[in-house]
């Protein structure tokens, strides 16, 4: 004869009522355990793109370091042509060679600018996700940051408009350009000359510092 518990049910009945209890529980655990583990993934991942973001700019600060002539390239519009005349002060003496040389170096300053810009846009247009909200609102006030202090630059405008280097990105890239801008981009300053004219520039009459 089975022996009956407390509740009326036979020991069989109650072990195999605890049984399938601790499988419900053992299972909850194990998705929980996962979704913590992908948690703490997602999260390193993240950190991982505000390091890497940070390690940009790191990088842009030691060209600038290295190479002070591409200072003009690093502000605003309203302070531009202040800091083209400063960059001239301190390299008015260099030879044609040197002078072709900066012009090298204020572009691909200006490649790796753009390029930094949009690896944030895609970051951004990627599946929200894939984010947690603090890095979706470092990415928009980074984006931010240069609609309203980089991208007007107008030497970078020159060679992102006017030197077409904008056809090197996708249209995801290009318009989002466009909305933090805030205004038409045939309205914006541009320089084509910068510190380091060369005599094509200044036939050209389009230097904005003269």
């Amino acid at each position: 004869m089975r022996q009956k518990s407390s509740r009326g049910l036979t020991w069989d009945q109650w072990l195999g009522a605890v049984g399938g209890g601790l499988g419900v529980v053992a299972t909850l655990v194990a998705l929980f355990a996962a979704y913590r583990g992908e948690l703490r993934s997602r999260t390193a991942e993240q950190q991982q793109f505000i390091q890497q973001t940070y390690g940009a700019y790191l990088e842009t600060d030691r060209f600038q370091l290295e190479h002070p002539e591409i200072a003009h390239e690093l502000v605003t519009p309203d302070e531009y042509c202040d800091e083209v005349n400063r960059v001239r002060a301190a390299y008015g003496s260099v030879t044609n060679e040197e002078k072709a040389r900066m012009r090298l170096r204020e572009e691909a300053l200006a490649w790796h600018v753009f390029s930094v810009f949009a690896q944030l846009v895609h970051a951004q247009q990627a599946s929200a996700s894939t984010r947690d909200n603090a890095t979706s609102q470092f990415i928009q006030s980074e984006l931010e940051a240069f609609g309203q202090d980089i991208l007007p630059n107008p030497r970078l405008v020159y060679f992102w408009r006017d030197e077409k280097g904008s056809k090197y990105y996708d249209s995801g890239v290009r318009s989002k350009y466009v909305a933090l801008i805030k205004r038409p981009l045939a309205s914006m300053a541009s320089d084509e000359c910068g510190p380091f004219p060369d005599e094509a520039n200044r036939q050209s009459k389009r230097c904005m510092c003269p």
